[in-house]
């Protein structure tokens, strides 16, 4: 069981390489990195539903602090907190209503179809409010497209990596 601490130092390891490294990273000024929200992701199924929203907000405010975005970064996470559920039941089914999930040892299809609900809500959700218009719907769609496939693949290779990891000890 990862205790509360752990969770704390995972979230904030995610937010200083978000801050430092990822955010300057733009393949091809379409796609960027996010990876912040990988422990929102990997929080306990059982998180306090308020707790979650309010972890979520903060990571994304944080985010937003040190990017100058006003907000579109705690909005999109704060979304994605909030469909949290719905997306682990429709990834995870039965294991998900019974809190059975042991998130190493889930199929890779179900990890695929939960990781790419997140990330296609909170990039849609973040490009959408950083255009704040539809006169560049075409760019909000690439930019969510191109993103979402790089995110996804990333955060694939790390649910991988953690799952090799679990095994092992």
């Amino acid at each position: 069981m990862v205790s509360n601490r752990n969770h704390f130092f995972r979230i904030l390891f995610w937010i200083v390489a978000q801050v430092v490294i990822l955010n300057n990273i733009f393949l091809f000024d379409l796609a960027t990195p996010y990876l912040y929200i990988l422990p929102i992701l990997l929080l306990p199924l059982n998180i306090n539903r308020q707790l979650l929203l309010l972890v979520a907000f903060i990571t994304g405010l944080i985010i937003d602090i040190f990017e100058g975005t006003g907000g579109i970064f705690a909005a999109a996470t704060l979304i994605i907190a909030y469909l949290r559920p719905l997306f682990l039941r429709i990834s995870f089914g039965l294991a998900y209503e019974q809190m059975t999930i042991r998130f190493h040892q889930e199929s890779f299809l179900q990890k695929l179809a939960y990781a790419s609900l997140m990330v296609f809500t909170h990039h849609i959700f973040l490009y959408s409010l950083d255009a704040f218009s539809l006169n560049d719907i075409i760019m909000i769609l690439e930019k969510t497209i191109y993103s979402s496939i790089l995110n996804i693949i990333l955060l694939m290779t790390i649910f991988n990596f953690l799952a090799k990891n679990k095994k092992v000890t």
